[in-house]
């Protein structure tokens, strides 16, 4: 829970309850509250350095088949969202059950 009692992952900045900012004011919060240096990261962000890399991400995350975050593969077997600790464990199990290719 942040302080002003919206939950962590809250699509809204800090101090707000309307959707009023944009993706990057907002990637600025967040990044304020995780104390970052936040002209640094808005520095970065608006130079694009990255965002090649991220689109290539974000593609091949798609054709995998992920939908948001987190997203794990254990030998190719997609789990998505927050898992419990006993979904990773079946997972793995079942895996290491497979006879050897």
């Amino acid at each position: 829970m942040r302080s002003d009692g919206l939950p962590l992952a809250s699509p809204f900045p800090k101090g707000t309850t309307t959707v009023t900012w944009t993706a990057t004011e907002k990637l600025k919060a967040w990044a304020g509250e995780v104390n970052l240096d936040v002209a640094a990261f808005g520095s970065c962000l608006a130079s694009g350095k990255h965002s090649a890399g991220v689109r290539k991400d974000v593609a091949q995350g798609a054709r995998l088949g992920v939908e948001g975050t987190p997203a794990f593969f254990i030998n190719g077997r997609l789990l998505s969202g927050a898992q419990p600790l006993e979904n990773f464990v079946r997972v793995i199990e079942e895996e290491l059950a497979q006879p050897q290719h």
